[in-house]
């Protein structure tokens, strides 16, 4: 039933021919053939996509994104496996459980497909990358075919999701000179889709070091505490986000810009969604504000304007405590009524807050 197809992935790796015409050769003699190359992420099932396929249309691979990644039985088991072996649907989940399943009934059988077999190729955190080989014909045969093709390139597979890791990185490290950026104080590390830092310089390290409110680097990790800062670092490292790829987050004495490296569909599977942060210091140069409008705008006391001026300029509670003379507890105390007037939330909020436009 299948030929020899791994000149053909290599030559997609490569960047020779695209994956579809791999697929398409790799189920060309498969009853009903399809094929699809995807990432399941077990956590967040609605991150989950299709970077490449053969066969499906684009109308139920839409339906498939929006709404049956999630009720994947299949992919839920495949992700628990170990990476490089292959397995018919029916070793995954039991037959009279997968066919009384919504996926099943309500996406597989509609577009004629009877029996299926997938190989994990790599996993990282909740991520799985996934090869899966589907048929229109229910037999054993079919499924043992599907299955022994896959394990045949499973070893070569391997070496894609390896050369693509490392193409990746020294691409999205070749964006900037990072001694020229060393040289000028400005930081600069790679997040990569599963919180490990990839990279990051001195300037970065010096930056960071004492952040606690905002930003911590330990371990290899990067350790994220402002929430909108949170929010936004996860948006943009969804693979399928179409938003901005490119866009400056000001912090208590940081200047944050965060770009999103471009890369194809396949890449991205391979790689997940990375971000490069550049970090600059802004600690010395407070951003400038009119006190008189913020103070009459919100009704603020000389206290709460007090505690305005000392976080704009990126100071603790206790940095402001203690010029000021006062317990940390009373600036605690004006500063949650300086958040309660101007609805702000955060130390980084209340400087997108201030800051003027």
């Amino acid at each position: 039933m299948f030929k020899n197809e791994i000149d053909h992935l290599y030559a997609a790796l490569l960047g020779e021919r695209p994956w579809t015409e791999f697929l398409q050769r790799l189920v060309r003699d498969v009853p009903g053939g399809k094929a699809t190359l995807q990432m399941y992420d077990c956590q967040h099932p609605e991150h989950s996509f299709v970077a490449s396929q053969t066969g499906f249309e684009s109308a139920a691979l839409a339906a498939y994104s929006a709404h049956y990644a999630g009720l994947n039985l299949l992919q839920q088991s495949l992700a628990t496996k170990p990476a490089g072996r292959a397995f018919a649907d029916d070793a995954l989940v039991a037959e009279d459980r997968r066919t009384k399943d919504s996926f099943f009934n309500e996406w597989l059988m509609p577009n004629e497909v009877k029996a299926s077999a997938g190989l994990k190729i790599q996993a990282s955190g909740s991520r799985a990358v996934s090869l899966v080989l589907l048929s229109g014909q229910a037999d054993a045969a079919c499924r043992s075919e599907m299955t022994r093709a896959l394990n045949s390139l499973a070893p070569h597979l391997q070496r894609a999701s390896d050369f693509y890791k490392r193409r990746a990185q020294a691409a999205q490290l070749g964006v900037v000179d990072r001694n020229l950026l060393d040289q000028f104080g400005t930081g600069m590390l790679l997040l990569k889709s599963d919180g490990h830092v990839g990279f990051i310089n001195d300037a970065a390290r010096d930056l960071l070091e004492g952040q606690s409110t905002v930003l911590g680097f330990n371990n290899s990790r990067l350790h994220v505490r402002d929430k909108d800062l949170k929010d936004l670092v996860s948006r943009m490292m969804k693979v399928n986000e179409a938003g901005a790829k490119a866009v400056d987050y000001y912090a208590p004495g940081l200047k944050l810009s965060l770009l999103r490296p471009e890369q194809d569909s396949v890449e991205a599977l391979f790689n997940g969604a990375s971000l490069i942060i550049l970090i600059t210091g802004i600690t010395c140069r407070p951003p400038r504000y009119d006190r008189r409008l913020i103070a009459q705008t919100y009704g603020l006391s000389a206290a709460e304007m007090r505690a305005v001026d000392g976080l704009m300029a990126g100071k603790s509670p206790a940095d402001i405590a203690m010029e000021a003379g006062l317990s940390r507890e009373t600036i605690r105390v004006q500063i949650r009524s300086l958040y309660a007037k101007t609805g702000a939330h955060s130390q980084a909020d209340l400087i997108r807050l201030v800051r003027p436009r």
